[in-house]
């Protein structure tokens, strides 16, 4: 089995920041049944559609767009392919995201300033530069990273606690 994970931007207004998304639409029945298990009820666990796009959805106006387009719960931008290749290699697939943007924010800094996608590193004298030129950015932007600790925390505790269940 292949375990998609990391981070995704909010769709839905109820899904918010640090919030667990297991996307039904991409993951294998019995790999989603067995993460709905151990979910229970908790409040933080969405199961439903993730939908990826090429680019970020950076603006919230463009998150309500996509979500009454797809009727997804989330979106990124990784697992539509990777699960396409799992489809044709017949592995089983479980696609788990954390929330770093709810649906009401919009990304502080644009993704091209801070990263760079050839490479797939950050860029930090460009964020420096951007930030240095819209100051006001710079509290919303510490906010962000700031919300990205709970939400790989608890995308651990999730995973952890998966890959324990007895097989």
């Amino acid at each position: 089995m292949l375990i998609c994970t990391g981070f995704a931007g909010g769709l839905d207004p109820h899904v918010r920041a640090g919030d667990l998304v297991v996307a039904d639409n991409f993951s294998t029945p019995e790999l989603s049944g067995l993460a709905r298990a151990l979910a229970g009820e908790r409040p933080h666990h969405f199961f439903g559609p993730l939908v990826t796009r090429q680019d970020p959805v950076e603006a919230v106006e463009a998150k309500a767009a996509l979500a009454a387009e797809s009727g997804a719960l989330a979106v990124d931008m990784e697992t539509a392919p990777v699960a396409e290749a799992c489809l044709r290699a017949a592995v089983p697939l479980l696609a788990v995201r954390a929330i770093s943007d709810g649906a009401e924010t919009a990304l502080p800094v644009p993704f091209a300033h801070w990263f760079d996608r050839e490479r797939q590193r950050p860029r930090p004298w460009a964020l420096v530069k951007y930030l240095a030129r819209n100051p006001g950015q710079i509290a919303p932007f510490a906010h962000f990273v700031r919300g990205l600790s709970p939400a790989r925390e608890a995308l651990a505790d999730f995973l952890v606690q998966f890959l324990s269940q007895p097989a």
